[in-house]
């Protein structure tokens, strides 16, 4: 009897042994599969084609936060999510570095007032909760990609995805499932649920009204060369009206910038100048009375007659190889200034007239929270009424990298700006 017990307790433990050793070989193995679940479309930039790596930085030079993924079950597509000019944007390539087409994340008040028009031919009531716009090789085939709340789907959530075309016509649109809104029951409403329910109505109907408008930009969201064209040439005027939009004059340009600036003040008069999605000129029109600009058109004539030296030219050219879309101009100290884009996005380089040898290098910080935080906490504890407009990085010989942060005055309409070491102190002349 005592050696039938013995091993009557040898065998559960052994088999209490067994099912602990089988968890623990299983949550092991389930562990490790946890541990290799990756990302597997995901690709490093040194591995895409040079053919895609070519093409999208012709086409997007500026972007920052530059994340690849390839597809290969969607026709070996390989796509990149970035943002280009603040916007985050979807961009396909096929293997070869042809572009197929860009995905972007508008903002609402951006879109165009025939889009507005158009929803609110087909909707009732309704708020826009997002809105893309799809550019595709077929310009024909570019549309606005828009989801909007009706007023009955609200509550749960329920978009509707309405589709335009860039001129704003419709094309179609994804509408809830029925099974997916239907009401539940005859549930009845008592005075309080129906109070909220008022309520509710009221504040959608409020929130609801979308005032027409148009494709309009706000003067940071230009090219630097744009910004930098106006304070050259037109320093005392103000913009009145910026679009970004295609021009029939300009066919096969796509879509490009159209500014309209003006001398502050009332009838005054006004210019309107044009410039390729990468900052270059196009082209100006203005109607400034003569006798304002009289003796600036004749100075302008006479340094425009100026070109640059050969030398300050290949001295750039060996100093920045890789530099694309230069642009030369003489500033006010008649030293030239060549702007240009790189790998590191926008910049302009200084070089002098009279040694033909560099000066110093600016490069647009195109997204300010990319300037150090220490600048940043020192504008935020000396400067609480003023914003920080723009940045750039400079380098120059004989003195360490910093940055020069313009600070806008909403009060006074006037910008002022402070160079500083990367360390937050502000950099003494």
């Amino acid at each position: 009897m005592n050696k039938f017990n013995t091993f009557k307790t040898k065998l559960v433990i052994t088999g209490l042994l067994f099912i602990a050793l089988s968890v623990s070989v299983f949550a092991q193995k389930g562990k490790s599969k946890e541990q290799k679940i990756v990302d597997t479309t995901l690709v490093a930039e040194e591995n895409l084609p040079e053919e895609v790596l070519k093409s999208y930085k012709k086409r997007y030079a500026t972007a920052t936060d530059a994340v690849w993924r390839f597809y290969k079950d969607e026709g070996q597509i390989y796509k990149v999510n970035c943002i280009y000019r603040n916007i985050p944007s979807i961009v396909s390539y096929t293997k070869d570095g042809t572009w197929t087409e860009t995905m972007e994340e508008w903002e609402i008040d951006r879109l165009p007032s025939a889009c507005i028009k158009s929803i609110n031919l087909y909707y009732q009531g309704y708020q826009i909760n997002g809105v893309k716009r799809q550019s595709m090789q077929n310009k024909d085939d570019d549309m606005f990609i828009i989801s909007i709340f009706e007023k009955q789907n609200i509550k749960k959530k329920l978009e509707t995805i309405v589709y335009l075309d860039k001129s704003g016509k419709y094309i179609r649109a994804d509408e809830p499932l029925e099974t997916d809104i239907k009401e539940t029951g005859n549930d009845k409403v008592d005075k309080k649920q129906a109070k909220e329910e008022e309520k509710f109505n009221k504040d959608f109907e409020k929130s609801s009204q979308v005032d027409v408008r148009s494709v309009k930009l706000t003067e940071d969201e230009l090219p630097f060369s744009v910004q930098r064209w106006v304070r050259v040439n037109y320093p005392e005027y103000i913009y009145k009206d910026i679009a970004y939009e295609e021009y029939d004059e300009f066919e096969g340009e796509g879509e490009i910038y159209q500014i309209v600036i003006q001398r502050n003040g009332i009838n005054q008069p006004h210019a309107t100048a044009w410039f390729t999605r990468d900052g270059d000129f196009l082209k100006v029109e203005d109607n400034f009375k003569k006798e304002e600009v009289q003796e600036e058109t004749q100075t302008a004539v006479a340094e425009v007659k100026r070109e640059v030296k050969p030398e300050i030219v290949t001295a750039f050219e060996t100093k920045y190889p890789r530099a694309k879309n230069s642009s030369w101009e003489e500033n006010e100290d008649r030293d030239w200034e060549v702007s240009y884009t790189d790998q590191y996005g926008q910049n302009t380089a200084t070089f002098s007239d009279k040694t033909n040898s560099w000066m110093y290098t600016k490069t647009l910080v195109s997204d300010i929270n990319r300037i150090p935080s220490a600048i940043r906490t020192f504008i935020d504890k000396n400067y609480p009424k003023e914003q920080i407009k723009q940045g750039w990085s400079v380098k120059a010989p004989d003195t360490k990298p910093y940055y020069t942060v313009e600070l806008y005055s909403k009060k006074t309409k006037e910008s002022q700006y402070i160079d500083f070491w990367a360390t937050g102190k502000i950099k003494e002349e």
